[in-house]
């Protein structure tokens, strides 16, 4: 038998002039029929006790002992009796009671937990991964004194592991989330010395004749490999009213120790008539010097009750469409018929709203919002059903919407071809259907409209020259006669085509006649130029084709030989220029033909400078870049020129107008140097307009008067800067906001007037 030490209150004696400082009461013990209880008091010096089985008289059965060790018979209460004594008799005997226990040492007894309502839970927290490994501060259902790392008796903490204290301990991860130390608290404790209760919640609202079931996970943290004398750990679990009757005990007996292993403790209650609290109390009943010590999780209270289940949980509605949630329930007595039902739903499953009433099936149409989401049903007494202690609760099911695609496709195909639409293999036109199903439960509908091509019976004539070649398909024809061939037509078709071909004698016309080409220079800022052609021919020798060839050099800097046909008698040949040009002297030779005869001629062109190689700066100077910004170029030598005249000395990189301004109405070219002595112009350059200078006044005034900025463009921002090159402030300016404030504190600034083309820096004070 297991020697049990159960709930012990103290007795707190001062023997000076005999003081009590406690009044006695009778004690009351729960044990297990069969089971010894070892009762008493903790030893007080000078203080023995005489051990009686009746209220008076007899004599004892055990004398000079602080406790004693008894086996519970299987009445419901068994009664010792114990007197202080310190050689003479200094208090009444005090009443001991030992109840039975209505559970004893069995693990959960029930399977409500896998249908039943729940009531209350307590996983102690800590559930995600982010919150810290020791919660900060205990919980007032504890009377324990909260501790982080577990140094004394009588204190408890919460964690996602119990603290290693003690070599002693089984080290100990969290019961709710098995296996994953990031998530879930555990409460630990290293039980008082005193035998009481530890833990207190009370549930409301319940109903008489209603079941519960009341489940806990204990575990002890001795490790019996470490020291196996130490005391074991065991606890009362108990219900009672709000006036402390004992409506119901369990007693968990010693909780094994041999391996570090979850234990599942329970038992179930009926409410009575009349009670609608409980309070549950959770009691140490071990002794606490040394050893006592345990962890427990996840505990639990549930409203046994039939289980609920929606009949099509979990399903997909193809939309649009009507559905209906229908309840299996089968009441076995616990709910008064008739019954109640109500709806709930969530569109995330964690806020609830109330749907509908008083209906076991409900159903969803598909005009009437909400449709997808969460849905659970309540089962309850007639007048109950409100209150959440007293009814029946289903699971939550989920209803998705998927809609219901439809694919239409249109295709055709020629006569004698088949069309393979997934298994069908189709050789008419027609409307065919087929059906695919998708991860959402909803077929989807592919619709095929099929239809056939036609074919194509083509004849013509046509007439050659005797000795020219005729191209027909893959046929080259020379001699009269009529050919037929199979093409695809333009419904990719095979289609018969007839030539008829009537090949006579002709005679040639006189090849037709090419005037020399000079080219002007040419700017290096087109794209392309054109070579026109003076052409003397009649309507029977006009050229039709021509060849670009050019020279290696031309080659070599990006011109591309190129064929091409004459359009309507207009001889015009176009040729790209390269990007990136180098501005030089090329040639190229120009092929030009017909099917008779064919011409050469040999023609040079010159690329000239671009003007992006010039830059004007103000209204009175024009100037070339360096090689940085000019496109890679070196110059050695300039001659300037003026609407084509030389501009005598001024051959300096650039030119300075002095006392006059640059006028639009004139352009100047350059005639430029390279290091190896070769000489070329630039192309022509037309001077832009000088835009009229940005103003700033005044430039010394008192905080926040305005400035005026005049001259300034849309797109300009202006910034007040401190001397110390620290932002005080930015406003957008525009030709109709030309105002701004000067800064509200006392000291020089630099302003600066930024746009895309052009900045202006300005000093001002602010007096």
């Amino acid at each position: 038998m297991q020697n049990l030490r159960l709930i012990l209150f103290f007795v707190s004696l001062v023997f000076s002039n005999i003081v009590f400082a406690q009044t006695p009461v009778a004690q009351h013990y729960v044990a297990c029929s069969g089971a010894k209880v070892k009762v008493g008091f903790v030893h007080t010096s000078g203080i023995n006790f005489y051990w009686y089985y009746a209220a008076s008289g007899g004599s004892p059965f055990e004398s000079n002992s602080d406790d004693v060790t008894l086996e519970k018979d299987n009445s419901t209460i068994q009664t010792v009796y114990a007197e202080p004594h310190n050689g003479s008799t200094i208090l009444p005997r005090i009443a001991i009671d030992i109840y039975l226990s209505n559970y004893c040492g069995s693990t959960y007894p029930n399977a409500c937990t896998a249908s039943g309502t729940v009531l209350f839970r307590e996983d102690f927290g800590g559930n995600s991964p982010s919150d810290l490994p020791i919660k900060a501060t205990g919980i007032p259902q504890c009377n324990y004194i909260y501790s982080l790392d577990l140094q004394q008796k009588g204190t408890y903490t919460i964690a996602k592991q119990n603290p290693a204290t003690y070599s002693s301990w089984y080290t100990v991860d969290d019961h709710t989330y098995p296996n994953d130390i990031t998530r879930g608290y555990l409460f630990a404790a290293d039980a008082s010395n005193d035998a009481g209760q530890f833990y207190e919640y009370q549930i409301n609202n319940l109903c008489a004749g209603t079941t519960l079931t009341f489940s806990l996970w204990l575990m002890s943290l001795k490790n019996v490999n470490d020291n196996s004398s130490r005391h074991k750990t065991n606890q009362i679990f108990r219900l009672e009213d709000l006036s402390a009757n004992v409506l119901c005990e369990y007693f968990t007996g010693d909780v094994p120790d041999v391996t570090p292993q979850w234990q599942n403790y329970g038992f179930d209650f009926t409410i009575p008539s009349g009670i609608s609290s409980v309070v549950l109390r959770i009691i140490n009943n071990g002794e606490g010097s040394s050893g006592n010590d345990f962890v427990m999780d996840d505990i639990e209270i549930f409203l046994c009750t039939p289980s609920v289940d929606i009949s099509n949980a979990n399903i997909t509605v193809c939309e649009p469409a009507d559905t209906a949630l229908a309840i299996n329930f089968e009441n076995n007595g616990t709910f008064v018929e008739p019954l109640e039902y109500q709806w709930f739903y969530s569109a995330d499953s964690i806020v609830w709203t109330n749907f509908t009433d008083n209906d076991n099936v409900l159903n969803l149409l598909a005009t009437t919002a909400p449709y997808a989401g969460f849905y659970r049903v309540a089962v309850a007494s007639a007048g109950n059903i409100e209150s959440v202690n007293c009814r029946a609760l289903s699971q939550p099911i989920k209803v998705q919407l998927a809609e219901q695609k439809l694919i239409e496709i249109s295709d055709s195909i020629c006569p004698a071809e088949n069309y393979q639409f997934y298994e069908q293999t189709l050789n008419s036109s027609g409307v065919y259907t087929h059906y695919l199903a998708n991860n959402s439960g909803c077929d989807t509908i592919v619709t095929l409209n099929l239809a056939l091509k036609p074919n194509l019976l083509r004849e013509y004539s046509d007439t050659i020259c005797q000795g020219e070649n005729y191209v027909f398909g893959d046929l080259t024809l020379t001699a009269t006669g009529s050919y037929s061939t199979i093409i695809q037509n333009q419904n990719s078709c095979d289609s018969v085509i007839t030539l008829h071909l009537f090949a006579k004698e002709c005679q040639a016309p006189p090849c037709f006649e090419i005037a020399d080409v000079s080219l002007p220079e040419i700017c290096a800022n087109n794209n392309f130029f054109d070579i026109p052609l003076q052409i003397t021919a009649n309507q029977n020798n006009s050229p039709s084709n021509y060849n670009l060839i050019f020279t290696d050099k031309a080659v070599n800097a990006g011109f591309i030989n190129r064929q091409g046909e004459f359009l309507a008698n207009n001889f015009v040949v176009p040729v790209n220029i390269p990007d990136s040009i180098y501005p030089d002297k090329y040639s190229l030779t120009l092929e030009i033909s017909n099917q008779y005869c064919s011409k050469t001629l040999d023609i040079q062109f010159t690329i000239l400078y671009p003007n992006s190689v010039f830059i004007q700066k103000w209204d009175d100077v024009i100037s070339l870049t360096n090689k940085k910004y000019n496109g890679g170029y070196d110059f050695t030598a300039y001659q300037w020129y003026r609407n084509g005249e030389i501009l005598t000395g001024e051959t300096r990189s650039y030119i300075y107008l002095a006392k006059q301004n640059l006028s639009a109405d004139d352009n100047y070219s350059v005639l430029i140097q390279r290091p190896d002595g070769s000489q070329l112009f630039s192309c022509p350059f037309v001077p832009h307009q000088a835009k009229n200078p940005i103003t700033i006044y005044p430039t010394m005034l008192y905080e926040g008067e305005n400035i005026i900025i005049n001259n300034a463009p849309d797109n300009a921002i202006a910034r007040f800067w401190t001397t110390t090159g620290i932002l005080f402030n930015a406003t957008p300016l525009t030709s109709l906001l030309n105002k701004i404030n000067a800064p509200d504190k006392k000291g020089v600034y630099l302003l600066e007037i930024l746009s895309n083309d052009n900045q202006k820096i300005e000093r001002i004070v602010v007096k």
